[in-house]
């Protein structure tokens, strides 16, 4: 009874509506991934946008755009997140290791107990296998959870 009167096809005002949803979809997750940085969101926004672009250019109906959208959201996550992650992984950060580096002596360092040494301005704890007068300069070679072993 209803159904000869329900059209198959979207009208053109619902696909310009629907064309805002997608648009704005797309940029709602934009600005989110701003918040998250996993760049996971981005990549659901893009394929938004991606529908929205399309659907400027194409009546689709709303199964065959969610469908494109699932498609393209999946799609885009699993060829190019691992690009964003790597890059984002080999920042350094201002943690490094000072392994290598010279410092001072900030007491007498007797072999195998533990003393203070000065790298970077920062005291750290220190073990040595050789007896170090304080002053006197130092160099690390190994470090050991917050204790470095020094020559």
């Amino acid at each position: 009874m209803f159904a000869d009167k329900i059209p198959l096809e979207p009208t053109w005002n619902v696909l310009a509506m629907l064309l805002y949803i997608w648009l704005s979809l797309g940029c709602l997750f934009l600005i989110f991934e701003m918040f998250t940085l996993g760049f996971f969101l981005f990549f659901i926004g893009l394929a938004a946008l991606f529908v929205a672009a399309t659907l400027f250019f194409f009546n689709l109906p709303l199964m065959s755009q969610t469908l494109l959208f699932l498609f393209l959201s999946v799609s885009f996550v699993i060829c190019f997140r691992h690009l964003f992650v790597k890059k984002s992984k080999s920042i350094e950060t201002m943690g490094t290791s000072p392994v290598g580096e010279w410092g001072i002596a900030f007491d007498d360092l007797e072999s195998g107990k533990i003393g203070r040494v000065i790298i970077r301005d920062t005291i750290w704890n220190a073990t040595c296998k050789t007896p170090v007068k304080k002053g006197t300069s130092v160099q690390v070679i190994a470090k050991k959870n917050l204790t470095l072993e020094v020559v």
